[in-house]
């Protein structure tokens, strides 16, 4: 039997450095559905590579269209 594949995910937080903005905020605008891609994992927040790139380029708010996967 073969093992399953492991996502490529980073934590939540690794997407307030790209920003330059407190780890508080990110959570924020995640909570306010602003950023898209993240599953929660025990007590820890990650998000996908693919939504971290999009977020990366594209930002966050209200004028930036979520992520789909």
């Amino acid at each position: 039997m073969s093992r399953p594949k492991r996502a490529n995910m980073r934590p939540l937080n690794e997407l307030a450095e790209v920003f330059g903005v407190t780890r508080n905020t990110i959570y924020k605008a995640y909570e306010r559905g602003q950023i898209g891609g993240v599953i929660p994992l025990g007590r820890m927040l990650y998000i996908k590579e693919e939504a971290f790139q999009y977020h990366a380029v594209n930002g966050y708010g209200r004028d930036v269209p979520n992520w789909n996967e």
